[in-house]
């Protein structure tokens, strides 16, 4: 049996706003369009939540602007929509990475745009996808905008890279 694995390109701006969306088929080493995002982005994060479904979550739009709003991308029906919910608050430069097991999304830093070069943020907040509630988590150490996360062998979340601010005293 072929395992069937992809990569997706969503959205983004490069003199203009990007909608539209590529995949690319990785036993196959080709690209293909696919549908059109509804709200062009960058500094997003996308995270798979079933074989069928990706979720977008917040970023900076076109014009400079950080949104709350969340996409969901259906592979099944090869369209996107914008949810009827959104983030705690508008966010951008965050990292996000998912515990399926759990059914919970855990978020970290980014930038919320605040101020004339935006705000860099400590934050950590958790989605539980079952009971459709954000919580706070306690702050990380130091402030992180464009940074990544993952999970240790540990099962904790390392927050790597990223910039923005010196470790809290």
């Amino acid at each position: 049996m072929i395992k069937e694995e992809y990569v997706f390109v969503f959205s983004g701006f490069n003199d203009k706003k990007l909608l539209h969306c590529e995949v690319f088929d990785v036993q196959r080493g080709m690209w293909r369009e696919i549908a059109q995002i509804s709200n062009a982005r960058t500094k997003f994060a996308a995270v798979p939540i079933s074989k069928t479904r990706i979720l977008i979550f917040g970023g900076k739009q076109s014009d400079g602007q950080r949104t709350a709003d969340i996409e969901e991308y259906n592979l099944k029906h090869n369209k996107f929509k914008v949810l009827p919910f959104k983030m705690p608050k508008a966010r951008s430069g965050f990292a996000a990475c998912v515990k399926r097991d759990e059914a919970r999304i855990f978020f970290c830093g980014g930038n919320s745009g605040s101020g004339q070069n935006g705000s860099v943020l400590r934050k950590f907040d958790c989605l539980d996808l079952k009971k459709g509630k954000w919580s706070r988590l306690p702050d990380m150490i130091m402030k992180r905008d464009e940074l990544s996360v993952a999970f240790g062998p540990d099962q904790k979340i390392y927050a790597i890279g990223g910039f923005g601010g010196k470790p809290r005293i």
